[in-house]
């Protein structure tokens, strides 16, 4: 439980922070997932260097997204079980390791293709424990009127690895080369680690033990299934995964070839989704435990649509820029609402299970590019993005009618 009881103080902008174990965890989250970013230009740029090959680039990154469809749920069952701490502590040591083995490897000149392609499959697999455990933990640290905060805040640090890691990887390659980034990042994860070490709770998880994780998770799809706020929560998730946010993967079509702006525009554009993402889970964090939740949930996803379609037409660099700000804020703001309601409304011993799901779903988003893609081929990268997100607005309008319960919460 959370050090400190619930207390219906005025919530701030950085309330959780003044919380010692939550302070500890936020601060871990910036070290671990600092360094899972710097590592990840890292190893791309590495595996380019080695074959010049675009679909061998994929087939790294691949590797990392796999297990997230597949182990994601094995993770959240854990979760469910045992001491969320320790499993994360357990995470972080084995990223730790793989660090320091990968970088052992490109420094003594030994690494290959397929090794990175081992070393990103085993980190996929670290992060399908990690994160359901760390998402799940959050109720755990925070205080209860505080939780949406605390939530937010986690988007916010999340956030500020997704616009300095690649930007500080880029420069240190460039200065002290690809190995000693490796060690870097092998420091980052040591932070962590401390960091969870500081972190102090009392009790922990308890599960059934006499049934295997295979039961455990089956469990976890049937209490999803019969739920129908937690089914209508992860199907908005499906919908804007789907339908929403392929579009960053279309990003260098339309700053090549429709503004005309070379890759200096791209990193612009890519820039502005993650400053719009940090200006939204800050604006979240400030607002004080809002009622209707489901229904700010719902109008932010529509929000996110309708910006995304109007920046798919726009033509105009600065404009684009203006409305990608938009896009990220409104995808980062509808994200932590999700998330926070998926927690509240999850109970206690299926939070895990219920978050690992969640993960899954992000990890899904890869899918909606091969659709979207195609469409793009026939009739142009603007028409595709415009009309997949219209059809997200509509399915959301459609998951409202289907399931009014969301609205209501």
């Amino acid at each position: 439980m959370s050090e400190t009881p619930m207390t219906h103080r005025r919530v701030s902008t950085f309330s959780s922070l003044s919380n010692r174990n939550y302070r500890w965890f936020w601060f871990g989250i910036i070290s671990a997932f600092g360094g899972s970013q710097i590592q990840s230009l890292a190893r791309g740029w590495l595996v380019y260097d080695m074959t010049k090959s675009p679909l061998v680039l994929g087939l790294v990154s691949a590797m990392w997204g796999i297990p997230m469809l597949t182990v994601s749920l094995f993770g959240g069952t854990l979760a469910d079980r045992i001491s969320k701490r320790k499993l994360i502590l357990v995470a972080e040591s084995i990223n730790t390791l793989i660090s320091i083995i990968v970088a052992l490897l490109i420094l003594s000149h030994r690494i290959t293709v397929w090794q990175l392609m081992a070393a990103s499959l085993l980190g996929g697999i670290v992060v399908s424990f990690n994160v359901p455990a760390r998402q799940a933990l959050v109720p755990e640290l925070a205080r209860r009127n505080e939780l949406l905060n605390a939530i937010a805040l986690n988007s916010a640090a999340y956030t500020l690895t997704w616009i300095i890691g690649p930007a500080l990887a880029g420069i240190l390659i460039s200065v002290i080369g690809v190995g000693a980034v490796y060690l870097i990042t092998v420091g980052s994860y040591l932070i962590a680690i401390l960091s969870m070490w500081k972190i102090r709770i009392s009790g922990g998880s308890k599960g059934e033990f006499k049934r295997s994780l295979w039961s455990g998770a089956r469990d976890g799809i049937a209490y999803v299934r019969d739920n129908p706020i937690i089914m209508g929560l992860l199907t908005q998730q499906i919908i804007v995964c789907l339908f929403a946010l392929p579009y960053v993967f279309l990003l260098p079509v339309f700053a090549a070839d429709i503004l005309k702006v070379g890759p200096d525009g791209l990193g612009w554009l890519n820039a502005m989704v993650g400053i719009g993402a940090l200006m939204g889970a800050l604006s979240v964090a400030s607002v004080s435990n809002p009622r209707r939740k489901g229904l700010a949930m719902i109008v932010l996803a529509i929000f996110l649509g309708l910006i995304l379609s109007l920046f798919a037409f726009s033509g105009l660099y600065y404009l684009s820029l203006l409305l990608l700000l938009g896009v990220g804020f409104g995808n980062q703001s509808y994200t932590t609402l999700n998330n926070t309601l998926l927690q509240t409304n999850s109970a206690p011993e299926m939070r895990g299970r219920v978050m690992s799901l969640n993960l899954a779903i992000w990890g899904m988003t890869p899918l909606g590019v091969l659709p979207i893609g195609a469409v793009a081929g026939v009739v142009g990268a603007p028409l595709a993005v415009g009309i997949s997100a219209m059809l997200m607005v509509a399915a959301t309008l459609i998951l409202t009618v289907w399931r009014p319960q969301l609205r209501r919460l």
